[in-house]
């Protein structure tokens, strides 16, 4: 019997948890794969769209988005951590004109049991 790997409390690149240690960190598998369900606001036989919350290194504001995400980037239903890195570099990219300007992206924060959950960016 194969034993699933323990949910990592900590980001992934050995990063302390951020200022806000209310907020987990996402579990992630040794494949890089979310490790538990997400909390998806529709799903369909193409894609999962998952409500985030991205916040910009200015601490200007915070933008809750919805990420849409390939089924095809995913395995059993659970996107790679890459998947969700590079749907929020695409709404980033989107939202730039409005803002007037690229922000960096401090942090991207995904629904898991009813919690948000920070993504690992790096």
């Amino acid at each position: 019997m194969i034993t699933p790997p323990a949910p990592r409390s900590t980001d992934p690149t050995g990063s302390v948890c951020p200022a806000d240690a209310s907020t987990p960190w996402l579990p992630v598998c040794a494949d890089h794969r979310v490790q538990g369900e997400l909390d998806y606001r529709l799903s369909t036989p193409s894609v999962l769209v998952l409500p985030a919350r991205l916040e910009w290194a200015d601490a200007s504001s915070a933008l809750d988005v919805d990420l849409v995400l390939p089924r095809s980037q995913c395995r059993q239903g659970r996107p790679f951590l890459q998947t969700l890195r590079a749907a929020a570099s695409d709404l980033v990219a989107r939202h730039a004109g409005r803002l007037g300007r690229l922000p960096d992206l401090a942090a991207l924060s995904v629904p898991m049991g009813g919690r948000l959950h920070r993504v690992a960016l790096a």
